[in-house]
């Protein structure tokens, strides 16, 4: 049922223009559907047009007629009199269906035709015309059969109205009344109408809210009388015979349906239309059957047809189960499969599944059916369907986990196990996101883990057994690598592999056990007892060893018969007696020692006994005396040329300056010589140059030049006074011959290489100078010098050996450890002893030239082809290793490892007054930073009493403090006296070196802020007899003996801090400088970045805790005298009540040191006190210690007081000072006057005041 019609605003405007004489033409008819957003008076199309058709006029009456809409889902055909352009139709009027329209079904239905009649009231005015529209066509009833039972009849006029929709639009956008008009061309167009001009204003303007009602009136023209009448819409209807509204009431067969509005009562039986005699008011439709009634009230507003549904439902059943009907707690109700079927009161069913509701709809435990609603016509019918709802009934261990046996303290490993749950039906799943105790170490008493999982609330649990290993034994599987001791040594479990075996016969290697005995072991000592506890269990086993004695010392019990000897006689060991303590303290005599030397020279006042026993080497020594023969060869002598060689050297080679090493064999002067050995400089020749032949040389003795070399201001200086000394960056000693360096000494401040490089040719190059200088005095004044023999040495018996024992000689050499390199040596002695002692008697006293001879060769050869006695390459540093804090007593300590060189180092800190006092010629009176070598016999395997310090001792330890020095704080930075002594553990190869790496260390671990960690490392050189020589880095003991040069250089990654060289050649080359300069640079740089600076990267933040605390002021020097007292009474108080020691410099600066900072601050306290000054216009809180008439006295600082007069005591005028004070009252003053006499003058009620005005500002109070 449709609302009455309503006039837009532009049918209105047609509509006056009607009355006015123009016309109105009807041409379409359109449904549509969609919501209106305005007011329909403004509408200009519908919201969404689906179907328009052309319209038709039926005169139903003389002023009624009937325009007739056919919908329908099959086609038509073109009806040319209207054609498909529309753009120019005006929406005339509107209706709206709301909720009660009709609609055209989909396609898959059987077809549907829809008539809509549009009733239109005209006038009788000949300005009414009505077209019929050629479409209506009249059928039969066999073609309406014919049509219906054809599935496409109506697709092509749907397709035709489906474009025709696509092409038209409503272009009509001006609102009011519009008029008909024309544009340039002749086209038609709508205009907006002018009032007055183009129609006539109404008397009353027509709104949305204006729906006619059957009172209202509408205008007509009387034809009786040529006059513009009205009439009411109720009248009109029965003159025209208009239809009632009505009421359609569908309701179940037989029901007895009712339809009242309280005055009126109509009656009816099953589905029934009633015709209503009024178009408006409440009507009440009640259907009744077999006891069920279904009502329902219509609202009458119009002359339409109102649809009611009173279906009688009597009740609703489950004629199909859902597919799923259990659920597990949380889970939403599922309907699919379920089939609700609806009975209504005449016994008819229906299928209502989709129009039902259900609650709950998520399932809870408690729930057991769900409720099903369904609801028509005002009356609701429930049903049920039981559901099932799971709930977690246990769980338990379905698939037990991989690991179920565990020793102590490991943790439960879940790994493998599954869990199945099992619900109060009975079903099983496996589940996941349980958890598991105890989930940390397990204990023996563990003896199975709980499993907790919890679902929708419920929590279960169940447990999986476990069995804890219980130790039963432990044994040796793996023996240590050292089972062989000597007498005194301590085991060493390196290498040892111990196994426990469990309750359930497991095993697994252990750690964390402890051995018996542990100190040094005895001769009775054969087996090592291990211990290993785990869970409160101990268990033990043992590991055989072997201990064996070894040699301790030896000792000359009897002196040789023989004693006294000439220059060049041969010791005679006949008659003495040599004993050897062992380790355990038993003596034995021996035999099989060396002595040396064998030849007596004019120096030699004693022989050296060596015995080697188990590859432990012991000497002693037995006096000589020897009386000299002179026999020299003066230094500044001619000698033919045929009595000098130097192997391998050309003819034309020698000139005048070369440094040489020969050999005279022959009469040099008076003396004749055999294989005298000797390094001369060459002074001149007979002819310009030597040739072989029987020409001469004049050569000279030991003619060398130094220069020292200093950085000033980025410049080099060369033999800088005691002022630029002062300021240098650079203190390098350069000694030259003619041609090369033999001596390098060197201290820096971080100098790049370049620098230093630059330095020391320059250096070469201004020895030059002294050198032709020093030549041209030898000429002119030079003297004799006296030379020396050499000792004899057997060359047949040296080139056996080497020939017979050349393999074994390099296989006993070929190892990285110097101690099975001298036990595999000595060894090969004794053979050589049973081979040659026979032929060669005295063969013993060339043994040591042998070793050194042979074992020089092997190195050299080697190192020359780039073969090193321990397999590294010549670049190639042996294994590093670095700890701090070593001992934990100490105020730092650091352990440097380099191969088999190991030193500890030791810093200590004390006050200044522990510098070391220097009494020299120089202006340093003292050292705050002092750096101690030591080297005991231990650290190269001897046993040799502690003496005073030597020439190693007395030069590696200042090598290192002079390396280390550049990076030592000031004392204004760290005021501390620092001490670093390193003890060598153990010794094979640059040891000097290792202990500049081990103070660094130990500095560091001390907190000492030094500049920048330094590292050392030497460099060794080999040069064959063409001149080409091959450096290598990090040499150890054997390379360091038998090389030509030893090149320590140690600095930071910026640049050196110390150099030191030793040559046992004729001197260095730039090339060999430059190349050592550049492979310790990098080898430093490999030291700290690989294991010094990841050991501590910066020095501690605070010093140690048994370090000394220091503070540090100044005082006025005129103060001293006040601090220290008469006789130094005064700072001995302070040191005794304080336990702090004081040190005060000239300048007056104040060290104090304690071990805790508290006695510091309290002597500092006593210093401020004594030297306290007051200042004019300040503050002082005192106390009172004197009341006179006129004031108090108010002590500022012991010993210091000062006079507040009585009118300064308060803010007004008092009689007594007692009024405002007492002794020992503690008052704030402010200092108003210091007078010419040093006396002070307070004032209490200024400084209240000031008090005041600070507190008022927020200011803090001092």
């Amino acid at each position: 049922m449709f609302q009455a019609p309503k006039l837009t605003d532009a049918g209105k405007n047609l509509y006056y223009r009607n009355m006015a004489g123009e016309g109105i033409k009807f041409t379409t008819i359109q449904l549509g559907n969609g919501t209106i957003s305005g007011p329909i008076s403004a509408m200009t199309a519908l919201v969404s047009a689906v179907v328009t058709i052309d319209a038709a006029v039926k005169n139903n009456a003389e002023q009624y007629a009937d325009g007739p809409g056919h919908f329908s889902k099959a086609e038509r055909e073109e009806d040319p009199d209207y054609p498909n352009d529309r753009s120019h139709d005006i929406l005339y009027c509107y209706q709206n269906a709301y909720d009660t329209a009709d609609f055209i079904p989909v396609a898959s239905v059987e077809t549907v035709e829809k008539n809509i009649t549009v009733p239109i009231i005209v006038g009788d005015a000949s300005t009414v015309s009505c077209t019929l529209s050629s479409s209506q066509v009249l059928v039969s009833e066999a073609d309406l059969e014919a049509h219906d039972k054809d599935a496409n009849a109506h697709n092509a006029l749907f397709e035709k109205i489906n474009k025709e929709l696509e092409k038209k639009q409503d272009t009509i956008t001006t609102k009011g009344i519009l008029k008909g008009d024309q544009d340039a061309k002749g086209n038609p167009t709508v205009t907006k109408a002018t009032p007055g001009v183009d129609y006539q204003q109404p008397t009353q303007v027509l709104t949305e809210s204006n729906a006619m009602a059957l009172t209202d009136t509408v205008p007509f023209f009387s034809g009786a009388d040529g006059q513009n009448r009205k009439v009411t819409l109720k009248k009109l209807k029965e003159a025209l015979g208009v239809q009632s509204a009505s009421i359609n009431v569908t309701t179940c067969a037989g029901a007895a349906v009712v339809c009242t509005d309280g005055e009126t009562t109509l009656n009816g039986v099953g589905s029934t239309k009633f015709s209503l005699p009024e178009n408006t008011g409440t009507w009440e439709v009640t259907a009744t059957l077999n006891g069920h009634t279904a009502s329902a009230v219509v609202e009458v507003t119009g002359a339409m047809q109102y649809n009611v549904d009173l279906v009688i439902t009597s009740s609703v059943a489950v004629t199909h189960a859902p597919t799923k009907t259990t659920y597990n707690v949380g889970e939403t109700f599922d309907p699919t499969g379920l089939v609700v079927t609806a009975t209504y009161a005449d016994g008819t069913t229906e299928d209502v599944t989709d129009g039902c509701t259900f609650s709950p709809t998520v399932m809870a435990a408690s729930t057991t059916a769900v409720t099903i609603k369904y609801q028509r016509a005002g009356v609701t019918v429930t049903t049920t369907q039981a559901v099932t709802v799971l709930e977690l009934s246990s769980i338990s261990v379905k698939t037990a986990p991989n690991k179920t046996a565990y020793y102590i303290g490991e943790s439960f490993d879940a790994t493998g196990m599954v869990i199945e749950a099992t619900m109060s039906n009975g079903t099983k799943k496996t589940v996941t996101g349980w958890t598991y105790t105890p989930s940390g170490a397990l204990s023996k008493t563990d003896t199975a883990v709980t499993i907790s999982y919890t679902e929708n609330g419920v929590t279960k649990t169940c447990t999986q057994a476990i069995t804890i290993r219980t130790l039963s034994s432990i044994s040796v599987t793996t023996a240590p690598a050292k089972t062989a001791y000597k007498y005194g040594e301590k085991f060493s479990s390196a290498g040892m592999v111990i196994t426990a075996k469990y309750s359930d016969n497991a095993t697994r290697v252990v750690t964390g056990w402890t051995y018996s005995p542990t100190g040094a072991l005895g001769l009775a000592n054969t087996t090592i007892t291990i211990t290993y506890a785990e869970g409160g269990v101990s268990k033990t086993c043992t590991q055989a060893i072997t201990v064996s004695n070894y040699l301790s010392s030896i000792a000359v019990t009897h002196a040789p018969t023989k004693t006294s000897y000439f220059t060049g006689e041969t010791f005679n060991s006949a008659g003495m007696v040599v004993t050897a303590t062992m380790a355990d303290g038993s003596k034995k005599t021996v035999t099989g020692y060396t002595c040396r030397p064998t030849t007596m020279a004019a120096n030699t006042t004693a022989v050296t006994v060596s015995y080697s026993e188990g590859g432990v080497t012991k000497t002693t020594t037995t006096p000589v005396s020897v009386t000299s023969i002179s026999n020299t060869l003066a230094s500044n002598s001619w000698a033919t040329i045929r009595a000098v060689s130097d192997a391998g050297k050309g003819s034309n080679y020698w000139s005048v300056g070369d440094a040489k090493g020969i050999t005279i064999n022959g009469k040099v002067g008076a003396t004749t010589f055999s294989n005298l050995a000797i390094s001369v400089f060459i002074l001149g020749f007979n002819h310009n140059a030597s040739r072989e032949g029987n020409n001469r040389i004049h050569f000279q003795i030991g003619k060398i030049n130094g220069t020292l070399v200093g950085l000033v201001d980025g410049k080099l200086v060369f033999n800088p006074d005691s002022e630029q000394r002062k300021v240098s960056d650079l203190d390098v000693t350069v000694v030259s011959t003619g041609k090369k360096v033999v001596m390098i000494e060197a201290g820096a401040n971080e100098v790049p290489n370049d620098v230093m490089f630059e330095a020391i040719k320059q250096a070469h190059e201004e020895n030059q100078k002294q050198i032709a200088l020093i030549d041209q005095m030898v000429q002119e004044i030079g003297k004799p010098k006296f030379d020396y023999p050499h000792a004899d040495f057997n060359y047949e018996l040296f080139n056996k050996i080497t020939a017979d024992f050349m393999d074994e000689a390099k296989a006993a050499m070929d190892t990285d450890d110097k101690n099975v390199r001298e036990q595999r040596w000595n060894a090969m002695i004794e053979k050589w002893h049973e081979k040659y002692l026979e032929e060669y008697p005295n063969m013993d006293q060339y043994l040591e030239e042998i070793t050194y001879k042979f074992q020089k060769m092997i190195v050299k050869k080697w190192l020359l082809e780039g073969h090193r006695v321990d397999g590294r390459q010549k670049n190639e540093i042996r294994p590093l290793d670095a700890e701090v804090g070593v001992l934990p007593r100490v105020h730092g300590s650091g352990l440097f490892t380099r191969g088999q060189t190991q030193v500890l180092s030791v810093c200590t800190l004390d006050t200044l007054s522990a510098n070391q006092k220097l009494d020299t010629i120089w202006e340093e009176t003292e050292k705050r930073y002092m750096h101690h070598y030591n080297f005991p016999g231990y650290s190269v395997g001897e046993a040799k009493p502690a003496r005073s310090p030597g020439r190693r001792e007395i030069g590696h330890g200042a090598l290192a403090e002079r390396a280390l020095l550049p990076v030592i704080p000031s004392v204004e930075e760290f005021p501390y006296a620092i001490r670093v002594v390193s003890e060598v553990v153990s010794s094979n190869g640059s040891t000097s070196q290792g202990s500049i790496c081990g103070s660094t260390l130990a500095l560091m671990d001390a907190g000492v802020p030094i500049k920048a960690p330094v590292a050392g490392i030497s460099c060794g050189l080999i040069q064959d007899d063409d001149g080409s020589f091959t450096t290598f880095i990090d040499i150890q003991g054997v390379e360091d003996f038998h090389g030509e040069m030893d090149f320590k250089v140690a600095g930071t990654k910026k640049g050196i801090t110390a150099i030191q060289m030793d040559l046992k050649n004729d001197g260095l080359t730039m090339e060999i400088i430059k190349n050592a300069l550049d492979i310790t640079y990098d080898a430093r740089c490999q030291i700290l970045d690989q294991v010094m600076l990841p050991c501590i990267a910066q020095p501690r933040a605070e010093v140690s805790k048994y370090a000394p605390k220091m503070v540090t002021m100044h005082i006025d020097p005129d103060k001293i005298r006040d601090v220290i007292g008469k006789g130094g009474s005064v700072i001995q108080k302070i040191v005794a009540e304080s336990g702090a020691k004081i040190d005060i410099d000239d300048d007056g600066t104040i060290h104090i040191a304690s071990p805790d900072a508290e006695s510091c601050e309290k002597a500092k306290k006593c210093i401020d006190d004594i030297v306290f000054v007051p200042e004019v216009g300040q503050l002082y809180y005192g106390r009172v210690v004197r009341l006179m008439t006129f004031g108090a006295f108010v002590e500022l600082a012991p010993g210091k007081d000062g006079l507040v007069h009585i009118s300064k005591l308060a803010d007004k005028r008092i009689e007594k000072v007692e009024d405002a004070c007492k002794i020992g009252d503690m008052m704030w003053v402010k200092v108003t006057e210091i007078d010419e006499k040093g006396r002070v003058n307070l004032s209490h009620k200024d400084a209240m005041k000031e008090i005041a005005a600070k507190e008022a500002a927020g200011e803090p109070i001092k």
